[in-house]
């Protein structure tokens, strides 16, 4: 399972980095997330922790909130769950986390370009 999420975390980084997975695709999973985090939340109470935290990391993702580290933290988070769990919900939080992550590191990198462009034309 660990090398499947090693796989999976590279895959979905380099798709993002090279454009082919957009943020509306993140999107469409989240949709798919939303309608069975918090029932699957209820019905494991022994997680309840991590589930608890997962949905907070899901539902700040949601409205933009996610800083990096806390994105490092929510993959970190869905990783564990999926390979403790493996079930198919636990996959799709831990994709869906795999993504947010690399859109949010694409994100501060272009930001990044940006400040030194604008420090270069100064």
């Amino acid at each position: 399972a660990e090398g499947f999420t090693s796989y999976q975390e590279f895959l979905s980084d380099y798709l993002v980095h090279v454009g082919v997975i957009k943020p509306d695709m993140g999107e469409f999973l989240a949709k798919q997330i939303s309608r069975f985090l918090k029932p699957v939340l209820t019905a494991n109470p022994v997680d309840r922790d991590k589930w608890n935290k997962l949905v907070e990391f899901f539902e700040k993702s949601r409205r933009g909130e996610l800083t990096l580290e806390e994105a490092e933290e929510f993959q970190r988070l869905a990783r564990e769950v999926a390979i403790e769990h493996g079930t198919v919900e636990a996959w799709k939080v831990h994709i869906y986390a795999t993504l947010t992550l690399a859109f949010l590191r694409k994100k501060v990198a272009e930001e990044k370009e940006k400040q030194r462009g604008a420090q270069q034309g100064s």
